[in-house]
């Protein structure tokens, strides 16, 4: 992995021009580019990559992926790029979340902003909320299975 590691949680806000700020301890990372992208595990969030992690990811998980023979890895590939949106921050290290987005995750004041290792994550903060809820039963579901 290149970079740091992007990692917490932060509350934000959507604006009325549908912009939110990126976390100020980040804000150097993505002060070239930020590229927002669906979720591609099936999470109801939207990722933000800076340029590097970006690269890194598209070397690894999408390249392998872009084979002329295989017509649904080529849709899968032309999916993920065809909606991924291309910005560069304002000088206030605000984005602009563009609007088939907001609307995808439900977006209206409020923005979760999570680091994941690689990147940042937008959630809505109930959605978040829950998905935190799955993770500590998850976790303490693995601690009870171990103590058997």
């Amino acid at each position: 992995m290149r970079g740091p590691f992007i990692t917490g949680q932060f509350d934000h806000t959507l604006d009325d021009k549908g912009r939110v700020t990126l976390p100020a301890k980040y804000r150097k990372l993505f002060e070239e580019h930020a590229y927002l992208v669906e979720s591609t595990d099936g999470a109801e969030c939207v990722a933000v990559y800076h340029a590097d992690s970006w690269a890194e990811h598209d070397e690894v998980y999408i390249e392998p992926k872009n084979k002329f023979d295989e017509p649904a890895e080529s849709t899968s590939v032309r999916g993920i790029y065809s909606f991924m949106h291309d910005m560069v921050p304002d000088k206030q290290g605000r984005i602009m979340v563009p609007q088939d987005f907001v609307e995808q995750l439900g977006l209206k004041d409020k923005v979760k902003i999570v680091g994941n290792r690689d990147h940042l994550e937008l959630w809505h903060p109930d959605t978040f909320a829950r998905e935190i809820q799955e993770y500590r039963r998850m976790k303490a579901e693995r601690r009870r299975a171990r103590a058997s």
